[in-house]
């Protein structure tokens, strides 16, 4: 699917989370284009909700594969 995404002509942002969690308190989260970040392991879905909202608003990271992880 990722190389169909990679292809077209549309702007796009594939993000690659580690396991994600319900509930629990926010930590944050940090990022690393193109592999996954160091340690993460697993975060909270909300922390994820949050680098997703920011990202559909920015364009920061216009076609990037983007690896997400927790602080």
């Amino acid at each position: 699917m990722e190389q169909l995404v990679r292809a077209s002509d549309v702007d796009w942002v594939i993000v690659r989370p580690p396991r994600l969690l319900e509930g629990g308190a926010s930590r944050g989260y940090h990022i690393k284009v193109g592999a996954r970040p160091k340690g993460s392991w697993s975060m909270q879905r909300s922390d994820l909700a949050t680098f997703l909202v920011d990202t559909a608003e920015t364009w920061e990271h216009k076609r990037a594969i983007i690896g997400i992880g927790s602080n």
